[in-house]
């Protein structure tokens, strides 16, 4: 739900009274702008375009100052190539900051590829919005493409959308492509995106950094060059993401990374879809209590969900994880650690893999089977080199031709099978290898 901005006029001014014309020169349509914003500011009016679809061209940044209202009216902005590199919008005053703004129906364009522009020379990166400390303000129905940026660079942050320093953020409908590097970018800000498509973006569709408390909801992203959505900040919320085709030696759905700025701790994820990635599906790293409910990640070539970088107490519920050509869930490190009420199946090596430093509990309903597809001699539903707790649950392989080579390995590591409610099958099987231990536990009903 979008928050209240508290502006509401009811006089309008048109951009065009002040010259804002799409046969100006650049240079005229940046004065005429300005002047336009400046006065509707001032006399507590509606900025509205009344033209649509039409192709506006700027030589400097427009600047946005506190409590108005703009209405682009889906008409685009473009950078003028011959003006150089430039944020094309910014709030007007980074120093004390700006507030209640409400910014809604633009398409800019960076032209980034009339003048050759490239995010690996820092002189090169520009925004297309550029919000530094703002609070209190809301984005509607703003796209975005084509601008130079470095998304976390030393030598200067930028992206097609930046937040920084930013709170009380509302965005609906926030998309971008063909940004060289990333489309959004959350950096020491707390953002609610609510419907977004981002894609084709040579770094990341949707990224931050101590992006906490932040709020993203039914996101589309694909085909961008990092990951395609990555959280990094603590205690924020994801649901209904679509992510898909991410490249490798990345992950679609990016949760943390080992730095204290990017921990995203207590982040709960629901309902996402991910899928065909070159590298992983979905990543845990460095980020502790971090919840995944209602997940489909499958057909990813790395492990489809990936837990490292000492994260502890990721809990993965109502989920699935399934035809990918590594391990289904693989645990690299860290405690504590819940799957329950999941189903992992058909994955190219391990269902399950628990490495030496880590620690899992499997509950009662998972469903681990027919997996090592392509690793068939040297699989299981579940390898442990850890600690894993198991009880009760459903660990087999059906086919006619099996490539679980056990459906239980202690490779290891030690397994508590606590009340398996299976141990009499013909089909199942436990296997245990370098020094492994296996205990068997019936507790009392």
């Amino acid at each position: 739900m979008l928050l209240s901005i508290n502006v509401a006029y009811s006089e309008t001014t048109n951009p065009k009274d002040f010259g804002f014309l799409p046969e100006n020169t650049s240079q005229s349509n940046t004065l005429a702008l300005q002047k336009a914003i400046d006065s509707s500011s001032k006399n507590k009016k509606q900025l509205i375009l009344r033209t649509t679809d039409k192709n506006y061209f700027i030589s400097s940044t427009i600047k946005i100052p506190s409590d108005i209202v703009i209405d682009f009216n889906n008409n685009t902005i473009y950078r003028d190539t011959k003006y150089g590199v430039f944020d094309m919008f910014t709030n007007n005053n980074h120093r004390i900051g700006n507030k209640n703004i409400k910014f809604m129906n633009l398409k800019i364009h960076g032209n980034k590829d009339v003048d050759s522009r490239n995010a690996t020379n820092y002189k090169d990166r520009f925004s297309g919005i550029y919000l530094y400390n703002v609070t209190d303000t809301e984005l509607n129905k703003i796209e975005v493409s084509y601008t130079v940026n470095g998304e976390e660079q030393k030598d200067g942050n930028r992206a097609g959308i930046m937040f920084e320093n930013c709170s009380n953020i509302t965005a609906k409908d926030l998309d971008g492509h063909h940004n060289d590097r990333t489309a959004i970018y959350i950096l020491n800000s707390s953002v609610k995106i609510y419907g977004s498509y981002t894609h084709n973006n040579k770094g990341s569709g949707i990224s931050g950094n101590n992006s906490y408390n932040s709020e993203y909801s039914n996101i589309k992203t694909h085909n961008n060059g990092y990951s395609q959505l990555s959280i990094n900040g603590k205690n924020n919320k994801a649901s209904f993401i679509d992510a898909y085709n991410g490249a490798k030696g990345y992950s679609n759905i990016n949760i943390g990374h080992n730095i204290k700025s990017a921990d995203a701790s207590g982040t709960f994820i629901s309902n996402v879809n991910s899928y065909d990635s070159e590298g992983w599906g979905l990543t845990v790293s460095g980020s502790n209590n971090v919840t995944i409910s209602d997940a489909i990640i499958h057909g990813n070539k790395g492990n489809n969900i990936y837990i490292i970088d000492n994260s502890n107490r990721v809990t993965i519920l109502n989920s699935k994880a399934f035809n990918g050509s590594s391990t289904g869930v693989y645990f690299k490190n860290g405690t504590g650690h819940i799957i329950n009420n999941s189903e992992i199946f058909d994955n190219g090596s391990h269902g399950v893999e628990i490495a030496a430093s880590a620690s899992v509990y499997l509950g009662p309903s998972v469903k681990i089977y027919n997996n090592g597809k392509v690793t068939a001699s040297n699989s299981a539903g579940v390898a442990v080199s850890g600690y894993a707790k198991i009880e009760g649950g459903y660990y087999y392989d059906n086919q006619n031709k099996k490539t679980q080579s056990a459906d239980v390995w202690a490779a290891g590591g030690i397994i508590d099978l606590i009340n398996f409610n299976i141990l009499m099958n013909s089909e199942y099987s436990v296997r245990k290898t370098s020094h492994g231990i296996i205990n068997i536990k019936v507790l009392p009903e």
